[in-house]
């Protein structure tokens, strides 16, 4: 009897080890364009899933991360050994204490924004014409070092989410609202395409104790 127990607790844990990979794999860390899957039993998750969820930071006072949607490009009959992902949709939630907490792309990040740029290549843009775009902007907390908290973005569309950017910041910095509840979702025109041709964002603005804000709740849609 004490075996049967002894291996009913064995398998018991090996289930849960396995549910937790498979949770940090979808909901923690993210492997993006151009990263190999660090083993055969993830790569194995994502060729079934063809997607992930990672999470999104609001500077280090974060202590409740967003959430992030990421899926695969392209067909299931396309080489699974470096996936090409694109962001579909992101969430959070933010106050006061995650306002100025960004940093500035660097290097890195435009590399990667340009890897993403599947606009034609011209000579006048040999890199493609996307700047890269912060989700959650640099103001709000937003990291522009984090891969996954970036997009390739049309510089002709960057004032207006700069505009929105700023009436979130301002509502929040002076009182009028507590917490700001962000969503976008990002549209592509095929499976094929690795940059968004527009950009959903939605904001609901909160006051304290969850009682009304005297901040207009935001619902734009972006071309991109």
């Amino acid at each position: 009897m004490q075996v049967l127990i002894l291996f009913v607790a064995l398998v018991l844990v090996f289930i849960s080890s396995i549910e937790g990979r498979l949770r940090k794999y979808e909901d923690t860390l993210c492997i993006l364009t151009g990263s190999p899957a660090r083993d055969a039993r993830e790569a194995h998750v994502f060729e079934t899933t063809r997607e992930q969820r990672c999470q999104l930071f609001a500077g280090p006072n974060t202590i409740k991360p967003g959430h992030m949607h990421y899926s695969v490009v392209g067909t299931p009959s396309d080489s699974p050994k470096k996936f090409t992902w694109r962001i579909t949709r992101a969430n959070i939630e933010i106050d006061k204490s995650h306002l100025d907490m960004g940093s500035e792309p660097n290097d890195f990040s435009h590399s990667y924004i340009h890897l993403l740029d599947d606009t034609p290549k011209t000579e006048a843009a040999p890199t493609g014409t996307a700047v890269t775009g912060l989700i959650l902007g640099k103001k709000l907390g937003g990291s522009g070092r984090d891969q996954q908290n970036l997009f390739p973005a049309s510089s002709i569309t960057q004032p207006e989410y700069k505009s929105i950017e700023d009436k979130i910041y301002n509502c929040i910095k002076a009182g009028a609202a507590h917490k700001a509840a962000i969503e976008w979702n990002f549209k592509y025109q095929t499976n094929l395409r690795t940059r968004p041709y527009a950009v959903w964002y939605k904001v609901r603005f909160t006051g304290e104790n969850g009682q009304a804000s005297t901040c207009a709740d935001i619902e734009q849609h972006m071309n991109n």
